[in-house]
């Protein structure tokens, strides 16, 4: 039996549960949210997804965002989405949120021996730097 402590917490409050808004209406999204630090409320939610088809960027954020808002409360609406080509994924197929974090971040990416497709790393943007990052609510 595997404990709930021994998996990296997806974000604050977030589960795999909590990601329901993204699956509930007709589009699917691949996607990762991860914690990251916030000035005001010590760490904040940014969910990556990969969108599948040729939807509007900003028609799709808006909707994910209010399912989120509707759903699960303004609390865990994530600060950004950010639409990526692909997420970093071990070979069983389960997404490394642990890389997405580390590279959004600027971070050293640490142990990447068991990432299948290093070319992700690659499509994830680096945050602004302090005061020059958009909100996209």
């Amino acid at each position: 039996m595997v404990s709930a402590l021994a998996q990296p917490p997806a974000a604050p409050g977030l589960t795999s549960g909590g990601l329901a808004p993204l699956h509930a209406g007709p589009e699917r999204f691949e996607a990762a949210a991860v914690g990251v630090p916030d000035a005001v409320k010590g760490e904040t939610i940014m969910l990556f997804i990969v969108m599948s088809g040729d939807g509007e960027v900003e028609q799709v954020r808006a909707r994910l965002l209010g399912r989120f808002r509707s759903e699960l409360g303004p609390t865990l609406v994530p600060q950004r989405i950010l639409p990526v080509r692909e997420l970093p994924k071990t070979r069983s197929g389960k997404i490394m949120r642990r890389l997405v974090r580390a590279m959004y971040l600027g971070e050293p990416p640490g142990d990447v021996s068991s990432l299948e497709n290093p070319g992700a790393l690659d499509c994830i943007p680096t945050a602004a730097p302090a005061g020059h990052d958009e909100l996209m609510r």
